[in-house]
C-alpha cells in the first residue's frame, strides 16, 4: 500500500453529499426520467360546464349553503311582500329642496285652475301664464 499524506482519508467520498456508491448506481430511482421525443401532445380542451351542471355541483358541494339556493329563498321572501311599502304621492318625507317645493306648488296651482274650469264654466278656455 502506498504511503498517504497525513490528513487524507480513504473514506472521504462516502461523506460527500450526493455521493452514489457503485452498487446502487444501477437502480432505476437514480436514473433521470425518460422524455418522449417529438412535439408534446396537445391537451384536449375542456368546455365549461353549463349553468345547470354548475349549480348541481355547488348544491352537492355546499348543500343548503350554496349561493344560488340562499339567493332563491331571499327572492321568495321579497315576492311575498316582506319589503318596505311604497309611499303614496302626497306623502313627503322631511323638508324638500326649495326648487322642488316651488315646482310642487306650481303643479298644485295648475291643477286647481283645471279643476275649477271643469266644475264651473263648461266651455271656458283655460289659459296658463
Amino acid at each position: 500500500m502506498p504511503k498517504q499524506k497525513p490528513g487524507v482519508s480513504t473514506f472521504l467520498p462516502t461523506f460527500i453529499a450526493g455521493y452514489i456508491s457503485d452498487s446502487s448506481a444501477s437502480t432505476s430511482s437514480t436514473a433521470p426520467p425518460k422524455r418522449n421525443k417529438g412535439p408534446p401532445e396537445k391537451k384536449q380542451r375542456k368546455n365549461r360546464m353549463g349553468q345547470q351542471a354548475r349549480r348541481a355541483l355547488w348544491a352537492k358541494k355546499y348543500g343548503q349553503n350554496a349561493a344560488h339556493l340562499k339567493e332563491g329563498t331571499q327572492r321568495k321572501e321579497d315576492r311575498r311582500g316582506g319589503g318596505e311599502k311604497r309611499k303614496k304621492e302626497g306623502q313627503t318625507e322631511g323638508k324638500l329642496h326649495p326648487s322642488w317645493e316651488a315646482a310642487r306648488k306650481a303643479r298644485e296651482g295648475k291643477m286647481a285652475v283645471v279643476q275649477e274650469a271643469l266644475r264651473g264654466g263648461g266651455g271656458r278656455k283655460v289659459v296658463f301664464d
